[in-house]
C-alpha cells in the first residue's frame, strides 16, 4: 500500500480510521475513501487492486493486518469524527472482516479507528512507534489494547463499540491468552464457562481467509469442527 493526498499525514501519530471490505466493494471504497480524504484534508493508504486485497484479508501480511483495506490518517479529532460520517455515509451495509483491536465506529458500515503511530522506527527514528499522552509522555504504541484510553485522549465518534479481547465469545468461551497465531487465525487458551473447564480456543473472521473455492474464514472453521466430530463432543 502507497501513501496517496497530499503525500505523508501532516503529523507523526493520530487517529488511523480503516475501512474494512471484500473484492465485491474494492473500487467503492477506493473511490468513497479518496473523496473523504480530499474533503477532510488527510493523507491515506489503499491497497492497490484485488489481489493486495485478498492478500490483506487471507493475512499474508500479518493477522493484525486483516481488514485493513483502507485507512485515513487525522491527527485532528473532529476531522476524524467528519471523515468517519462521510465514510458511513456512503458505505452502508458493504460488508468486510473486523478489523481486532480497533473500535468500531459505525453501525452500518465496516468502519473502525484507533490512535497510533502513523511511522515505524525505520521511517521516523525519533517518533516512529510511539505515542504520546495528553500531558506530553511518550509511550510504546500498543496495538494490543484501545490506545487512546491509555493516553487519556477521548474518541470524538458519534458511535463506539468495542469488543474487549476477554469478552466471552458466543456468551461461553473466555480467551486466556494467546499460544499461536498464523496468518488466517488464532489459537488461546480458554476457559468453557457453560462447564468451568480449560479448553482451546480458535478463532477465524468472517469475510477473511477466502479459500480457493471461495469459502471465508468462518466456513472453513465450522468444516474443520463437523470434521473433528468423529472424536466425540466438542
Amino acid at each position: 500500500m502507497t501513501w496517496h493526498g497530499e503525500g505523508l499525514p501532516d503529523a507523526s501519530e493520530g487517529w488511523k480510521i480503516h475501512v474494512s471490505c471484500g473484492v465485491q466493494s474494492l473500487d467503492l471504497v477506493r473511490s468513497v475513501v479518496s473523496e473523504t480524504a480530499a474533503t477532510v484534508d488527510c493523507a491515506f493508504k489503499l491497497a492497490a487492486g484485488q489481489a493486495e486485497l485478498i492478500a490483506i484479508n487471507n493475512g499474508d501480511f500479518g493477522w493484525n493486518q486483516i481488514g485493513k483495506v483502507a485507512t485515513i490518517y487525522i491527527s485532528n479529532s473532529d476531522r476524524a469524527n467528519d471523515a468517519a460520517a462521510l465514510l458511513e455515509k456512503r458505505l452502508v451495509d458493504i460488508e468486510g472482516p473486523i478489523v481486532e483491536g480497533d473500535i468500531r465506529v459505525s453501525q452500518q458500515a465496516p468502519i473502525y479507528a484507533r490512535w497510533g503511530s502513523f511511522f515505524t522506527p525505520k521511517h521516523d527514528p525519533q517518533r516512529g512507534g510511539r505515542v504520546t499522552t495528553v500531558d506530553g509522555r511518550y509511550q510504546t504504541d500498543d496495538r494490543t489494547r484501545t490506545q487512546h484510553e491509555h493516553l487519556g485522549r477521548p474518541a470524538p465518534f458519534s458511535y463506539i463499540e468495542h469488543r474487549p479481547p476477554l469478552e466471552p465469545w458466543g456468551d461461553r468461551f473466555v480467551p486466556v491468552e494467546v499460544i499461536g497465531v498464523t496468518r488466517v487465525s488464532a489459537i488461546y487458551t480458554s476457559i468453557d464457562t457453560l462447564v468451568m473447564a480449560p479448553c482451546i480456543l480458535k478463532v477465524r473472521r468472517k469475510y477473511a481467509c477466502y479459500d480457493s473455492k471461495g469459502f471465508d474464514g468462518v466456513h472453513r472453521l465450522e468444516r474443520e469442527y463437523q470434521a473433528l466430530q468423529i472424536y466425540g463432543d466438542l
